[in-house]
């Protein structure tokens, strides 16, 4: 119910979204013991965590929950620190996307072009302006590392070109 508190899950308690999350991820197909607190009463129950396939292949446990999101006034430095660790994950996430494709981990199917981006795009703002304004700057580093990689026609491309002439001294 919206306002619950999740405390506890097999006896490790749980201080952030973060933690719950990547407990419940980890635990696929297993039956575990949930804690949580409601108008300042603790409760108690025992639900399996049901399992999901990834397009990555892998197995990853949800049990239908979602954060409660609060908007936060933030000041400048906060607001640009926030801003750095979010481009940092994305490109994190982005290389590993990347690196999966070109080793075969990650299948073509995976990948979405203008048509799928505005089919998301149009979910997101059903959601609200913030989600919509997240998948943007999303997007806007994805485009950024794809242009970078050394493929002829993109940046990344022409970059390569650029120093094999000079370290050639001459044209190609």
């Amino acid at each position: 119910i919206e306002g619950d508190r999740i405390t506890r899950i097999n006896d490790e308690i749980i201080l952030s979204w973060e933690i719950l999350s990547e407990y419940i991820r980890t635990h696929p197909n297993q039956k575990i013991l949930i804690e949580w607190e409601r108008n300042k009463i603790i409760l108690s129950d025992s639900i399996l965590v049901a399992n999901i396939n990834t397009p990555l292949g892998e197995n990853i446990g949800v049990i239908g929950i979602v954060p409660k999101y609060e908007v936060e006034s933030l000041g400048i430095i906060s607001s640009l620190s926030f801003g750095l660790n979010q481009t940092i994950l994305w490109i994190e996430r982005m290389s590993l996307f990347i690196y999966l494709f070109f080793t075969g981990q990650l299948g073509i199917e995976n990948f979405g072009g203008p048509i799928q981006i505005a089919k998301i795009a149009g979910e997101t703002s059903q959601v609200g302006v913030l989600a919509f304004m997240n998948l943007m700057a999303i997007l806007s580093i994805n485009l950024g590392i794809i242009n970078i990689l050394p493929f002829p026609g993109l940046d990344g491309g022409h970059a390569m070109i650029a120093l094999i002439e000079g370290a050639l001294g001459r044209r190609i």
